[in-house]
């Protein structure tokens, strides 16, 4: 059984966005799109990976702080199925991408910067509230072989703007194949000021009696069951308890999987 509870679960009473926070998403080229086709492009993240599915990787999915990365934020999925090929120069010529095909005056993917990367154009405009942007990167745990997403902050409060999403090529002289529905994208709202709003201070854990007790515990507990090779896994943080059992106070999620596009 499950030992969280309800104090444990993220409500109103413990949540600090008291209100759903609305992003607009206005897509470019609407005489050829609509919203229908816009939605099988944008979706939540999704928590389950094809290297995590492998009967010898399957364990990842008792890491719960892994996976709730993995479903955190919207991914944007790829339009076309693409081979991308560097051949390692800086020129945008370098970079040779097939089936890279044009149409309704929207090019998806090209070489635009040089040096090897890999831009996708996204064909829509985000408005977010005041105060808020998005962390624009690639999935969480996500991997394509030969490809490395850059990341960006984008001021989407007041950006009229498209943006775009890069990845540089990490292999001259390698096939990329870029299928069809792969996430190339996600985006992640985020508060403009955190930086500004959030410090680090540091103290020595003996100072906070309770929390090193219950530290030095969980430390012993997980040191004899590495040592006598036992069985199984511990999923304290899992259930949000101690090695006594008992729960600890706040909420404790599972997962932040996000809502469905409107």
């Amino acid at each position: 059984m499950n030992p969280i509870t309800q104090e444990h679960k993220l409500d109103e009473k413990n949540s600090y966005i008291k209100e759903d926070l609305n992003i607009k998403a206005w897509f470019l080229y609407t005489n050829h799109y609509d919203v229908e086709y816009y939605k099988k492009f944008i979706i939540p993240a999704k928590a389950k990976r094809e290297w995590m599915d492998q009967e010898h990787t399957k364990y990842a999915y008792n890491c719960i702080p892994l996976v709730s990365a993995n479903s955190l934020g919207w991914w944007i999925l790829n339009s076309q199925d693409i081979k991308v090929k560097w051949n390692g120069g800086n020129n945008l010529a370098d970079v040779e991408i097939e089936d890279n095909t044009s149409t309704r005056n929207y090019k998806l993917v090209a070489s635009h910067f040089g040096s090897g990367i890999l831009t996708f154009s996204i064909p829509i405009v985000f408005e977010t509230p005041p105060g808020w942007g998005l962390i624009v990167n690639g999935p969480s745990n996500y991997y394509i072989d030969g490809l490395y997403p850059l990341e960006g902050i984008v001021e989407t409060n007041w950006s009229p703007f498209t943006f775009t999403m890069n990845y540089k090529i990490t292999r001259p002289n390698h096939e990329i194949h870029i299928p069809f529905k792969m996430p190339i994208c996600r985006i992640i709202p985020i508060p403009l000021n955190l930086n500004e709003k959030t410090r680090i201070i540091l103290k020595p854990i003996d100072k906070n009696k309770e929390l090193d007790t219950r530290q030095r515990e969980w430390h012993d507990e997980r040191r004899k069951h590495l040592d006598e090779e036992k069985p199984g896994r511990m999923f304290h943080y899992r259930d949000g308890i101690d090695v006594r059992g008992c729960p600890f106070k706040g909420f404790h999620k599972m997962f932040y999987k996000y809502k469905e596009i409107e």
